[in-house]
């Protein structure tokens, strides 16, 4: 029972930040500045304190670098090989949104509450390829793909991959960890004072990245696209079943490492994909409603596979 405390708990503060904002007790924007804070401050914060306290990581976790990337890019051509029969907007709403997972937001926070810091590091690494799509390597795959933008020529395309590389580098979490990478290759220890200096921050990022989940879920669906949601969902969850085979019979590590990558495997739909999907001209609103209740099934994946992976 003492087990499920801690999740019971992060469901808690998700459906009471969902609460006090349909009440109104939160103003409209408040959301961004609570994610604005969780990104640039405490997810950092909670990776530098990760790296310092478990120094001795095996660079051979770099291979999920590799993996995390392929598993948001697959996922993508497959949809677009059988989807060829669906409307534009269609296709491009299960392209985006089929891609890649939201692991710093909820990821992280989720499995230092199940595994521990010591599991942070193959998260924040699995991260790095991850955020490749997350940033707009998705949206341009897509966007191409499809010809959904009517500028996209050869110049267009360039100023899409420059955007993709100034959103990834402007992201503050990932350029703290492509840092604590390079020390880690050079076998250069993050001194215990700084971990020590960045815990209260650290210790802080479980509640902060639920309330933000929490004041940013929306749930406004219209009953005639459900349908369509329910079969993204279902994709989602085959793609993550097929990774999490994948990860246990065939990636070189320990199992405490492969049980890392499978629950990580199982977090929700990226943040930002509503946007992307809403630039390809497809339908935003659909894909945050899908975004949001990916957020209780991940909940419950990420809550079942910690107690019954061994």
């Amino acid at each position: 029972m003492e087990l499920l405390l801690k999740p019971i708990a992060y469901i808690c503060i998700f459906f009471g930040m969902a609460l006090l904002k349909t009440l109104g007790f939160f103003k409209a924007g408040e959301s961004k500045t609570i994610s604005k804070i969780y990104m640039n401050f405490i997810l950092p914060s909670v990776v530098v304190v990760s790296f310092a306290s478990n120094p001795m990581a095996d660079t051979s976790l770099f291979l999920l670098i590799p993996f995390a990337l392929l598993y948001g890019l697959i996922p993508i051509l497959i949809v677009y090989a059988f989807t060829r029969k669906l409307n534009k907007a269609d296709r491009a709403f299960y392209m985006i949104n089929v891609s890649g997972i939201n692991i710093g937001g909820f990821g992280i926070p989720m499995v230092q509450c199940f595994l521990g810091p010591a599991a942070i590091i193959p998260t924040c690494i699995m991260d790095v390829g991850n955020a490749i799509m997350m940033s707009g390597g998705a949206y341009t795959i897509t966007a191409t793909l499809l010809h959904t933008d009517e500028n996209a020529d050869e110049s267009g395309l360039k100023k899409q991959v420059l955007n993709i590389c100034r959103r990834l580098f402007s992201n503050v979490a990932l350029d703290v960890y492509l840092l604590m990478l390079v020390l880690l290759i050079l076998h250069i220890h993050v001194p215990e004072s700084v971990g020590t200096f960045l815990s209260p921050l650290s210790n802080a990022s479980a509640f902060l990245s639920m309330a933000m989940l929490g004041t940013m879920f929306e749930f406004k669906a219209d009953w005639t696209f459900l349908k369509s949601i329910f079969k993204l969902i279902g994709a989602k969850l085959v793609f993550c079943a097929a990774g999490m085979a994948f990860v246990s019979f065939c990636m070189p590590f320990g199992w405490e490492i492969k049980k890392t990558a499978m629950i990580v495997l199982c977090c929700p739909i990226g943040a930002l994909a509503p946007i992307y999907t809403d630039m390809c001209h497809a339908n935003g609103s659909k894909a945050s409603c899908a975004n949001s209740l990916f957020i209780l099934i991940s909940f419950c994946l990420m809550t079942v596979l910690s107690l019954v992976l061994p």
